[in-house]
């Protein structure tokens, strides 16, 4: 989660592969950064894709925060996954290169079926179930659209694509039953409490 506090006070819960780039870049030039030095029993301290404990979520519920987060459709967000992992970045956290490296020694699907069981990789529910508030959802399919309507907004203010997606890569995968019947349902609860169709060519529309 990534913590702003101009101009209102904003909690952005922030999934792995749903827009966040686009979405924490376009956040850092209308906003303030929030920042975590300082005495502990104020301090909040998050990660971009972390879920903030009970103690932070307390001190953000005294301190007035609204909360936002992005969702992307199950299919697309697994390919995008499985994609992002197979590359190498410099700049992979510890974290992301254990997932990095599990991801170059299975395939595809026993990669699906592992990350479904590993604490390293969120669902979008359990971000989703661990909002205080939904006050604003963000979702990949409609980004640019959803931001403007955000009330802080600025008037004439760009959205550059960061990370686009091409998901022209996938067609063939999403023409597997194999691969859809399995994210339909390893992702039961996400399709369900984030309101996508599991009807794959509904979702994708």
């Amino acid at each position: 989660m990534i913590l702003y506090d101009n101009p209102i006070k904003l909690g952005y819960f922030a999934p792995y592969k749903t827009g966040t780039s686009t979405i924490s870049s376009f956040l850092r030039s209308v906003s303030t950064f929030r920042k975590t030095a300082g005495d502990r029993s104020k301090r909040i301290d998050v990660a971009k894709h972390s879920i903030p404990d009970k103690l932070d979520l307390e001190k953000m519920e005294n301190d007035s925060y609204l909360y936002m987060i992005s969702v992307r459709n199950p299919y697309s967000r697994a390919a995008s996954l499985w994609a992002h992992f197979n590359r190498h970045y410099k700049d992979f956290d510890e974290n992301r290169k254990l997932i990095s490296e599990k991801a170059k020694k299975l395939d595809l699907y026993d990669f699906f079926q592992w990350y479904a069981k590993s604490s390293l990789i969120k669902f979008q529910s359990d971000y989703w179930e661990a909002m205080p508030s939904r006050d604003f959802v963000i979702r990949f399919e409609t980004l640019n659209e959803d931001l403007k309507r955000l009330p802080f907004f600025p008037k004439g203010q760009t959205i550059p694509r960061l990370n686009e997606n091409k998901e022209y890569k996938w067609i063939d995968l999403y023409k597997n039953e194999k691969y859809v019947s399995l994210i339909r349902d390893l992702h039961k609860v996400d399709f369900q409490n984030l309101g996508y169709s599991l009807d794959i060519n509904e979702c994708l529309a």
